[in-house]
This record gives C-alpha cells, sequence and structure tokens, in this order.
C-alpha cells in the first residue's frame, strides 16, 4: 500500500477536497510535482486494487475489468443523482 505522506497527500486530495496548490504548500512541492506523485499513487493504488480484486474474487483479467467497468458506470450514474 502507500507510505506516509503520499498516503496523506491522496487522503487529502480526494477525500478532504483540497487542491494540488494547496497539497503543494503543505508539503513544499512544487504544484507539478503534487500533480506527479499523486497520479503515481493513484495508479500504485489501482494496480494493488486490480491484484486484490482478482486474487480475492478469482477473477481474470477480462472478468475483473468488465467488473471495474460496471462499477465506475454506477459510481457515475449514482453520482448524477446526488446533484
Amino acid at each position: 500500500g502507500l507510505q506516509g505522506e503520499l498516503r496523506t497527500s491522496v487522503r487529502l486530495h480526494y477525500l478532504d477536497g483540497l487542491t494540488l496548490a494547496e497539497i503543494a504548500a503543505l508539503y513544499g512541492w512544487s504544484v507539478p510535482t503534487a500533480s506527479r506523485r499523486i497520479s503515481a499513487a493513484r495508479a500504485q493504488l489501482l494496480e494493488s486494487t486490480r491484484a486484490l480484486l482478482s486474487a480475492e474474487l478469482k477473477l481474470n483479467t477480462v472478468e475483473l475489468d468488465s467488473l471495474l467497468r460496471l462499477i465506475s458506470s454506477r459510481l457515475s450514474v449514482d453520482g448524477l443523482h446526488e446533484q
């Protein structure tokens, strides 16, 4: 999983809604560095999540991709209803 400030920066951005500029200022990073680090952390989270889901649910790549598309589309639809 993610460690230390990467975990915290992702949490601050996605859960607490801080902007990249706010996170950059907090850690003394430039905005492009904050963007790169959060993007890399997001990619790492996706890879870890895919591996765990695949192993736990015993899904092959095609099945896992289908499940993730379904979840993504469901989140998009649910998000529209909340507004």
